[in-house]
């Protein structure tokens, strides 16, 4: 239903046209607005890149996490039962 026939419809006391053209707008409103968000969050979804935090140096955490390997391995920590010796 048109603006005008609403308002007219409201003019002329037509208590369930009115309504049902209210009912109509909303809805219609209220679908578009869901298809943009459907839109919108699809499309961050698909094409969304990881975030990354530029104040952490990926090279340094490596480096780290290799050397603590390297210490571990060095240590020689004695097997507990049940481990075999490789």
């Amino acid at each position: 239903m048109d603006t005008k026939n609403l308002i007219q419809s409201a003019l002329d006391s037509d208590a369930s046209t009115f309504k049902d053209g209210m009912n109509e707008r909303i809805m219609s409103k209220v679908k578009d607005a869901l298809d943009v968000k459907r839109m919108e969050i699809s499309g961050n979804y698909f094409n969304n890149e990881p975030e990354v935090d530029p104040s952490v140096d990926i090279d340094d955490n490596l480096e780290t996490s290799t050397n603590e390997l390297n210490t571990n391995v060095e240590k020689k920590e004695p097997l507990e039962d049940g481990d075999e010796k490789l």
